[in-house]
């Protein structure tokens, strides 16, 4: 890597945006959010624990371009197989699920894994509980 003469900045230091700044916030908050712990209950009463990280745009528009439409149950699953986790950080489902997850689960159970996804970013430390019949409370 070249070293910057005495007075320049090097290459990595003019990337790297100020700590002050709105995107060097924007970096320090994303760095700091861990997956999250959410629970399910399935319809047979069952309950799954899994786990997720808080989505970026790019991993949106990644399962958008995965599904190969716009439409929304499509993309909600390639998102579910790319970010649910166990608390291990091992990935529950793989792409050669897709297909089983579509055609031999309950909609609503499969639904219920989805809507988890996009609900909003909790406070650290927080979990979300929630039946598939859509009911939640705070853990």
């Amino acid at each position: 890597m070249p070293v910057a003469s005495k007075g320049q900045r090097s290459l990595a230091e003019i990337s790297k945006p100020a700590a002050n700044s709105v995107m060097g916030k924007l970096l320090a908050s994303a760095a700091g959010l861990k997956p999250s712990k959410h629970v399910i209950t399935l319809v047979d009463g069952n309950e799954i624990e899994f786990y997720l990280s808080p989505m970026t745009a790019g991993q949106r528009r990644r399962a958008r371009e995965a599904a190969g439409t716009d439409d929304a149950s499509a993309v909600a699953l390639q998102l579910l197989i790319a970010k649910a986790q166990d608390a291990n950080g091992n990935r529950l489902f793989t792409q050669g699920m897709a297909h089983d997850l579509e055609e031999e689960i309950l909609e609503e159970d499969l639904v219920a894994l989805q809507l988890e996804i996009f609900r909003p970013v909790e406070a650290p430390g927080a979990s979300m509980k929630s039946t598939s019949a859509g009911d939640e409370e705070t853990a």
